[in-house]
């Protein structure tokens, strides 16, 4: 199976650097893993429409853009224990 197209924001990109050089490296790095493996269903979304997914400690707000193989990754919220 190819992996998910991921394109991120500058603000999910920076939450994100955050998460890999402070906080949780490897769960950022399994979570990274995760969006790029998820399963779509091939078909496009409006861009407006927002998904949530909660996974390895974060919070990911994306939006499946163009054929709905690409994720745009808006937001990345690292939850609190």
């Amino acid at each position: 199976m190819k992996p998910n197209e991921l394109v991120w924001s500058a603000r999910a990109v920076a939450q994100l650097d955050a998460a890999f050089c402070h906080r949780a490296p490897a769960e950022a790095a399994r979570l990274v893993d995760k969006l790029a493996n998820l399963p779509l269903t091939g078909y496009g979304r409006p861009d407006d429409e927002v998904m949530t997914l909660y996974c390895l400690g974060f919070r990911v707000d994306y939006q499946c853009v163009g054929a709905g193989t690409t994720l745009k990754i808006l937001e990345v919220q690292q939850l609190l224990p």
